[in-house]
């Protein structure tokens, strides 16, 4: 089993120790360590990457945000082959996913974290969450619902169905880099 410390030390091996204890939002112990460095990404620019670690209760929040602010952005493209999962993505932690095809939506909560990805590892992600939801279901009408929809990432992912993967940022700081992708200007912020 990979211990605290090494995933720790895994995730900020490049990154500045920039804080050190500071208030822990879970356990309120003065045992959190705050991380940044600054990254520049191919076709987005440069980007802060931060991340906390509560030393006391292992609690960690990440995240990546691009340095410029701007207009609220939708990409949108359209998944249907296994060369569409190499598809970069950038999701700041106030950027929503949907695949409508699939009704799968992921909305920015207050503890919702930025990364950069590629479409693949967007899946794996969703993939992770269904496999708790079949963990964690009552009953056999719940497992057979997440049965069929990790049968249908599976695809996805085989190229043997097609979905639309949307990224819509309201703040236009996350993107997606990739062939067949297009990008829209959000009319509200």
């Amino acid at each position: 089993m990979v211990g605290r410390d090494s995933v720790k030390s895994e995730i900020v091996k490049d990154m500045k120790l920039v804080a050190k204890n500071e208030t822990c939002p879970v356990c309120g112990k003065k045992s959190l360590e705050i991380y940044h460095a600054t990254l520049n990404l191919p076709y987005f620019g440069e980007a802060v990457e931060m991340a906390a670690f509560c030393t006391s209760c292992g609690w960690k929040h990440a995240d990546v945000m691009l340095t410029e602010e701007r207009k609220g952005v939708e990409y949108e493209v359209v998944i249907k082959s296994e060369e569409d999962m190499k598809i970069r993505v950038v999701r700041s932690s106030t950027a929503s996913i949907y695949l409508p095809e699939l009704g799968i939506s992921i909305e920015p909560g207050p503890y919702a974290e930025g990364f950069v990805s590629n479409i693949e590892g967007v899946l794996e992600r969703i993939l992770d969450i269904l496999f708790q939801l079949l963990r964690d279901a009552e009953s056999d009408e719940q497992r057979e619902k997440v049965r069929k929809k990790i049968e249908e990432i599976e695809k996805l992912k085989e190229g043997e169905i097609s979905s639309k993967f949307i990224l819509r940022d309201p703040r236009g700081v996350s993107a997606l880099a990739g062939k067949g992708v297009v990008v829209r200007e959000l009319k509200n912020k």
